[in-house]
Order: C-alpha cells, then structure tokens, then sequence
C-alpha cells in the first residue's frame, strides 16, 4: 500500500530532486537531503527518503556519510550534533 506522503514524493518531490541531483553532479556540489514519508506498518519502519552526493572532496565524502548515518538512525557512536550555517554572498 503506497502511503499518501509517498504518492506526494513520488509525483511532485522526486521530479524536482533529480533535477537538482543533475544540477549538483554536473557542478561537483555535494548535496544531502532526507525525506520522512511516514511509517510502513508491514514492514514496523519508517520509509525515508535519503539522497546523499558527496562531491569529489574526501572531507565532503566524511561528512555527508555521517548524516546519512544520523538521518537513517544507523549510526552506532555516541550521539553527536551537528549544525549547517547556509550563507550566500560574493567571494
């Protein structure tokens, strides 16, 4: 049975987001993003939604592994923070 938040992603989301995978590749810009769709009683689990693009930076590559352990609820360290400042501006 498809979720209503699934048909949702399925129909207007995902379109948009291989759009923007597209853009990042083509611009080696690393990208994570994490959509909780709801939870799928046949399988006692939540459906997320997970794209991780590291760009070709090892350090991005580090870095969006741990969100993608963190947003998934596989990640077996001690629990961390994490904070993420967007500013935009000429360099």
């Amino acid at each position: 049975m498809t979720l209503p938040k699934e048909k949702i992603y399925d129909e207007q989301i995902n379109p948009l987001m291989a759009q923007i995978i597209k853009i990042c590749k083509d611009n080696d810009i690393a990208m994570f993003a994490n959509f909780r769709l709801g939870f799928d009683e046949s399988i006692e689990e939540d459906l997320l939604c997970t794209t991780a693009l590291p760009s070709g930076s090892d350090v991005d590559k580090k870095a969006i592994d741990k969100m993608r352990k963190l947003a998934t609820g596989h990640y077996d360290l001690v629990p961390q923070v994490f904070g993420m400042t967007i500013t935009s501006g000429k360099v």
